[in-house]
């Protein structure tokens, strides 16, 4: 089985499926919230943490 994360920007979610090379179905199996607009999303190095870019976000301390 292979995990898929899908970004949902206009949900502010990212959804979890897992994929199966076999028979190519896909089953959805968990929800994040993810508020902020999630859009990139990209692997870490380790394979261990999936790093979520976001639009429409900005922490109160950030420069702009």
């Amino acid at each position: 089985m292979y995990q898929v994360y899908v970004s949902l920007q206009n949900e502010d979610c990212i959804r979890r499926f897992e994929l199966d090379p076999q028979s190519g179905g896909i089953e959805g199996k968990k929800e994040y919230e993810a508020k902020g607009g999630p859009a990139p999303m990209c692997l870490s190095p380790d394979g261990r943490a999936i790093h979520v870019g976001f639009r429409g976000y900005r922490p109160e301390n950030s420069p702009g």
